[in-house]
């Protein structure tokens, strides 16, 4: 299915294409899957779980949280843009798979705000100037992210201004003697 999406899109990915890249029959495909959308939304669930998984092992909490909140945000950035036909696929096409795949993608927001929420409460911990922060607040970073980050795939733009832009916007959140964050 990635590969398929990798060269055509999920629009243009036919169940064929799959089973083809796969050296596998349709028979075996639906064993597996009820329909390409079935697929899809399994590629999707893999694909947030590495994410979620590489974001954790960026954070590294022997270092000040203002360099965590570059960590993570890079580590974010880095693997969306690594897949960028796939983060594009996740953002734009999972919704247009009907009820299914809206709730993946707002389980999925809440996810990433809950981990969100949680990395805060622990620099907190250890940082009282840093206050935790609503889930509210968390779903608003992660989806206005997730947004801008294709946005800027889409638009050929350098990914780095947004890391710098999206990192300063967070300090200014936790802390607003960080506001100093940059535009892009």
């Amino acid at each position: 299915m990635a590969g398929s999406i990798r060269e055509h899109g999920y629009r243009g990915t036919t169940v064929a294409d799959v089973v083809r890249r796969a050296r596998t029959s349709r028979r075996t495909f639906y064993q597996h899957f009820e329909d390409r959308d079935a697929c899809f939304l399994e590629l999707f669930d893999l694909a947030n779980a590495e994410l979620e998984q590489r974001i954790a092992k960026a954070v590294n909490p022997d270092v000040p949280w203002p360099e965590q909140v570059d960590l993570t945000i890079g580590a974010y950035i880095d693997e969306v843009a690594a897949e960028p036909e796939l983060a594009l696929a996740f953002t734009h096409e999972l919704t247009a798979i009907g009820d299914l795949g809206a709730d993946r993608q707002r389980r999925e927001l809440e996810r990433f705000a809950d981990l969100l929420v949680a990395l805060v409460a622990a620099v907190g911990a250890t940082d009282p100037k840093v206050e935790p922060i609503q889930k509210t607040t968390a779903i608003m970073i992660t989806g206005g992210l997730r947004e801008v980050v294709a946005y800027g795939l889409e638009n050929d733009q350098d990914l780095g201004g947004i890391k710098v832009a999206a990192a300063g916007l967070i300090k200014a959140v936790l802390d607003p003697d960080h506001r100093h964050w940059a535009t892009a």
